[in-house]
């Protein structure tokens, strides 16, 4: 017998032996499913597994779904916590597509290589074939597409970011002293009345008065946080009107919010607060 006729022999042992030893468990099963940005719901990814399930002769036992985000993760890991519980009368988890266990095709390859070597808990995509032949190269395959797909929204997404921050719009949440009326895209920054007096506080600071004085004085207009935190407000140049961000590497540009504090008065403390730090 040649070596490739060998390597065949030996993968369909193998496939033999995994499969046998995932017959050899209850007919039970769990669903997985996650939403992503596409046309594929909760409810489609549910219905398509418990629809597989029923054709299999499966029973559903439990069912995690979530959506984007760090709740999300949370989610994730419940249904991880509770397959290796509950991995000795578990035969498979359900997933509408491979995509749906991870982010990134590789950490997915890594996941499922754990559940079905080590818990001997199967994933079955139900919108692929199950012929034993293709299926570890299939659930590789889609993986490996899914986290290259992964790649390119996120590159695409940072060129939008990096787009935005250039023509003066922020981009992250609304620092202190502001919100944003309106869309988040659409919207526009504008004064609140905690940043009325932040501005007070850059005045101050510009005057000479020390940083734990403002503070006090900050606190007895509602505004309670760290000294730090006001350390930070003053040496950030968004507040005197201009953006910088690691996104454009060194640059800063006059953004299309309301300023805070001038300019003069921002360097003024600044480079006061250098004067201090040296001597």
């Amino acid at each position: 017998m040649n070596q490739d006729n060998s390597n065949q022999s030996l993968g369909k042992s193998r496939n033999k032996i995994v499969k046998e030893e995932f017959d050899g468990k209850p007919d039970k099963c769990v669903i997985y499913a996650r939403a992503n940005h596409d046309i594929v719901s909760l409810t489609k990814q549910r219905e398509a597994c418990e629809k597989y399930a029923k054709e299999n002769g499966l029973e559903v036992i439990a069912y995690f779904g979530h959506k984007i985000g760090l709740e999300g993760r949370e989610d994730f890991k419940k249904m991880w916590d509770f397959v290796i519980k509950n991995s000795s009368h578990l035969k498979c988890i359900l997933v509408y597509s491979m995509d749906r266990i991870s982010r990134i095709g590789a950490s997915s390859i890594f996941l499922i290589n754990e559940l079905e070597t080590r818990l001997r808990v199967e994933v079955r995509a139900v919108n692929l074939p199950q012929d034993p032949g293709m299926s570890e190269f299939a659930k590789s395959l889609k993986l490996i597409v899914a986290g290259l797909n992964n790649k390119t929204r996120r590159e695409r997404i940072l060129l939008g970011l990096k787009k935005r921050a250039k023509s003066g719009l922020w981009i992250a949440l609304p620092p202190y002293g502001y919100k944003l009326i309106g869309a988040k895209k659409s919207g526009k920054l504008v004064i609140t009345k905690e940043g009325k007096f932040i501005r007070k506080a850059f005045r101050m600071k510009a005057d000479g008065v020390r940083t734990s004085i403002i503070m006090r004085w900050l606190n007895t207009k509602g505004i309670n946080f760290p000294v730090s935190r006001l350390k930070r407000i003053f040496r950030n140049i968004f507040y005197a009107g201009y953006i910088s961000t690691k996104l454009l590497i060194g640059m800063i540009i006059k953004g299309k919010h309301p300023a805070i504090t001038d300019l003069d008065t921002f360097w003024k403390i600044n480079s006061l607060a250098k004067k201090i730090r040296r001597s």
